[in-house]
This record gives structure tokens, C-alpha cells and sequence, in this order.
């Protein structure tokens, strides 16, 4: 008796690997797409208290009600004032700094794409 596999069963095992590969790539693609574009939770905070402290030793009016306009910190100001060391590409690439505002709960940090 001959060992071996016949020609037919690697020409089964090929297409039905290569099906499988045809149904996986896109899925893990557009996994790996999303999550370049997300930031970290830790890097969020970090960036935000960066800004808390910032506020804290320099000048800064931030609104403290409603009516008042948002105040806006670059994360650049925030590396040249060394309140932040250093923040992923995506970051910087994301967002330019942290808007503080003034809402019904109180003041809000939250990363914007353009600061003012």
C-alpha cells in the first residue's frame, strides 16, 4: 500500500483552507483597523489629569458656569509645560487637546480634535 495523500484530498484541504482564510482576513482587518483608532482608557485619564494639574499651577479660567465658553488645552502645551511626558502617535494624530466645559453635573474633561 502507497503512502501519501492523493492529489484530490491536498486539492480538498487547499479550498478549504483557503475558504476559511477568505471568511477570517476581513474579520481580523477590520479588528486591527478599529482598534488603531481607539485610545487606551489609561492614556485617556493620563492626558486628562495632565490637564487638571496643568490647570491647577498655571492661569487658566476654565468656565464654571453653563454660559461660559469652553476652555481648550493643547497637548502641546502640556508636553512644553512637562505636565505630560509622552503620548502615542494615535493621540496626537487624534486629538489636539482637552476641552474643559461646564455642564448640569459640573466641569467636563473630555479630548478634542481642535483646540482654539
Amino acid at each position: 500500500m502507497k503512502k501519501g495523500f492523493t492529489l484530490v484530498e491536498l486539492i480538498g484541504v487547499i479550498v478549504i483552507l483557503s475558504l476559511i482564510i477568505t471568511f477570517v482576513y476581513p474579520v481580523i482587518i477590520n479588528i486591527a483597523r478599529d482598534e488603531k483608532g481607539k485610545i487606551s482608557n489609561y492614556e485617556r485619564d493620563m492626558i486628562i489629569n495632565a490637564a487638571k494639574l496643568y490647570i491647577e499651577n498655571n492661569d487658566v479660567s476654565i468656565p464654571n458656569k453653563i454660559s461660559d465658553p469652553p476652555a481648550c488645552i493643547s497637548i502641546s502645551d502640556l508636553k512644553e509645560s512637562k505636565f505630560l511626558k509622552e503620548v502615542s502617535e494615535d493621540v496626537t494624530t487624534l486629538y489636539q487637546g482637552v476641552d474643559i466645559k461646564y455642564e448640569s453635573n459640573g466641569i467636563v474633561y473630555e479630548l478634542t480634535a481642535s483646540c482654539s
